[in-house]
């Protein structure tokens, strides 16, 4: 079992190391080497199918869909005979395992280079990737020993199969494209349904018999932007004193959108405010009875309540006999009652006449009788939140600076939690790239996806607005 997983290791490891220079496979590759291959671009199609928007979400994961067809084919026709090399099987299963490899190579290159630049870049690779799957459509090429192919295009200094915005010299890679030196072969780019001529092309020979090149002006990128096109190729050769074409071979491109991509901040603050609040707390019974005929001062009568930190007593109320109207002590004869208050607590005190009495005899005693509350003031801390975003910017330097004012009610730097999220846009679509933590820490560095993001809070309001800044530099992007 160990020697197994030696072989498919190996064999994988050449698989990913040769860069895509032909259609044809490595010889040493197995059934098992292309099956790892081939489910390793899925895994990436499918997490680069998240980043993506819309239309390039869509066109990624019909990618995945392509070559888990090709997958599902190329396992049906090898039954698990995983250790054999590609090279030794039939040339049926050759055909297909040609394609897949040429395919999952090249997306794989793409993928690994933009693991950090997928929404960068994303109108170019989705474009890349249309024309790498749009092969698929084509048909499975027959590769015969000696018999003109197609494989892919590549322009200088770029990854094959991608279109860059700015055009430039391609390079048509096959096999026997040209045979006769003096016998070009005759070159069109044509609309995807292969009914229109959109460019005639002049090709220049290479080294060999196996590839050409031309020029793609920017202005036909820009005047061909978000098309498939089909790259048709008919090689030519000498039949005794007769020209005969060998084939229409066609290679699918497709240009990028040329739309810009922007960016916008979305920012959250909370923060605390400390205020002065008013309450009245419960209501306490104060009654005092004189029984005796006469006049008494009465024993002093505290009681206290439980108050919130750092609060005092403002004033005291009566018990209301109807609600939401003033109060008043509840009294039978002449009384001096007096009510005072001091920290927590309030106190009654003073005299009652003497009760109401005839012939020496109490007919009604002399009361004095009320429900009392304190008014008091207390420091509360409220906590706040601010929403703000900013205006979309495009998204194509290597440092991007994106600040928002956030409505702030009070001063203070303490205690203060802020959090933003990154939103991108093609012009009609939006998606969150990036989250971020909440954080009380200020500044806030992150580093995600190969970006660096920097955020700068000030907590000190001016003119009523604090400012959150996020600085993200981007890394470098190419293909």
């Amino acid at each position: 079992m160990k020697k197994l997983s030696l072989i498919i290791f190996i064999s994988f490891a050449v698989t990913y190391s040769n860069e895509v220079k032909s259609q044809d496979i490595p010889a040493t590759l197995t059934v098992a080497g292309l099956q790892q291959l081939a489910n390793g671009v899925i895994g990436k199609l499918t997490t680069a199918g998240t980043t993506l928007l819309g239309e390039g979400s869509t066109v990624i994961n019909g990618a995945s869909s392509q070559v888990s067809v090709l997958l599902t084919q190329f396992d049906r026709m090898t039954q698990n005979d995983i250790t054999t090399p590609i090279r030794e099987l039939s040339s049926d299963i050759k055909n297909l395992a040609n394609q897949l490899y040429s395919i999952s190579n090249r997306l794989n290159t793409i993928l690994n280079q933009q693991q950090a630049c997928l929404f960068l870049n994303s109108q170019i690779i989705i474009a890349s990737v249309q024309s790498i799957v749009s092969e698929v459509k084509n048909g499975i090429p027959v590769i015969s020993k000696d018999g003109p192919r197609l494989s892919y295009f590549q322009f200088d200094g770029h990854t094959p199969s991608v279109v860059p915005l700015e055009g430039g010299r391609i390079e048509i890679d096959g096999f026997n494209l040209w045979n006769n030196e003096n016998l070009p072969p005759i070159v069109t780019i044509v609309n995807e349904g292969e009914t229109k001529v959109i460019l005639s092309i002049v090709p220049q020979r290479a080294s060999n018999n196996n590839n050409f090149s031309f020029f793609l002006s920017p202005s036909f990128i820009h005047q061909n932007s978000g098309k498939c096109l089909q790259i048709k190729v008919q090689p030519r050769t000498k039949k005794w004193f007769q020209t005969k074409v060998l084939g229409d071979f066609y290679l699918p491109i497709c240009i990028p959108s040329n739309y810009s991509l922007k960016v916008k901040l979305v920012a959250h603050l909370q923060y605390p405010c400390i205020t002065t609040r008013q309450k009245t707390l419960e209501f306490k019974q104060y009654t005092f009875d004189n029984t005796n005929c006469d006049r008494v001062s009465v024993a002093p009568l505290q009681m206290c309540w439980v108050m919130p930190p750092n609060a005092q007593i403002l004033s005291y109320i009566f018990r209301p006999a109807v609600p939401n109207q003033p109060g008043q002590p509840h009294v039978w004869n002449n009384t001096g009652i007096g009510v005072t208050y001091a920290a927590n607590c309030i106190t009654a005190a003073g005299w009652l006449d003497g009760a109401t009495c005839r012939f020496g005899k109490r007919t009604h005693s002399t009361f004095w009788d009320a429900g009392i509350a304190p008014v008091i003031s207390y420091p509360d801390t409220a906590i706040s939140i601010a929403d703000a975003s900013s205006n979309y910017l495009n998204f194509g330097q290597s440092i991007t600076n994106l600040c928002v004012n956030l409505p702030k009610s009070c001063p203070g730097n303490l205690g203060n939690v802020f959090w933003f999220e990154i939103v991108q846009t093609n012009g009609t679509e939006m998606k969150t790239l990036y989250t971020s933590s909440r954080a009380t820490d200020n500044p806030l560095h992150d580093d995600y996806n190969g970006f660096t993001i920097d955020a700068s809070l000030n907590p000190i309001p001016v003119r009523g607005q604090a400012q959150l800044c996020v600085q993200i530099k981007r890394p470098i992007c190419g293909l």
